[in-house]
């Protein structure tokens, strides 16, 4: 019995553990809600020093939908990921080009397998949706803005 007790804790702690996503955004909403969305090319996936139980992952930029890397050359992006699915990580596998939705600073970019990252060549639906939006689409704020500059004039004119 005391054994049986014991797998099921071990069970119950490893299913608490494990990595939960909520169900995928549509393309137009993790867009709004990224730092930086982007192609590359993986060139290098190392051990993070200044991140505990991180990788580091080194891309070769192919394509940019949004993020402002001026303090980099332009041509290279790093985005850290946990070291398993356990955590949430995504498995980068080097020389393949992947379409990744990154949060955090453009300095400590990351992502992980709720995002919407994917291999490029699986994610031709996103390619093809983040090619048709628009920068105003993508503001995800000028329908709510313009409606309360409107009830503000309303407000200063019934004064």
């Amino acid at each position: 019995m005391k054994l049986f007790s014991t797998f099921i804790i071990f069970a119950l702690i490893r299913y608490i553990l494990l990595c939960t996503c909520s169900p995928f955004s549509t393309v137009k909403e993790e867009l709004i809600a990224s730092t930086a969305v982007f192609s590359g090319i993986v060139t290098d996936v190392v051990n993070s020093t200044d991140r505990q139980m991180d990788f580091l992952i080194k891309f070769n930029l192919t394509n940019l939908w949004k993020g402002n890397f001026t303090n980099m050359n332009n041509t290279y992006v790093n985005v850290f990921t946990c070291y398993n699915s356990a955590c949430c990580g995504y498995n980068f596998t080097k020389y393949k080009e992947y379409l990744v939705y990154a949060y955090g600073t453009n300095e400590s970019l990351s992502t992980n397998i709720c995002a919407r990252t994917n291999l490029l060549e699986l994610a031709v639906e996103d390619k093809n949706l983040l090619n048709s939006f628009n920068s105003l689409e993508l503001s995800g704020h000028h329908k709510y803005s313009l409606k309360i500059f409107i009830v503000y004039i309303i407000a200063i004119l019934m004064i």
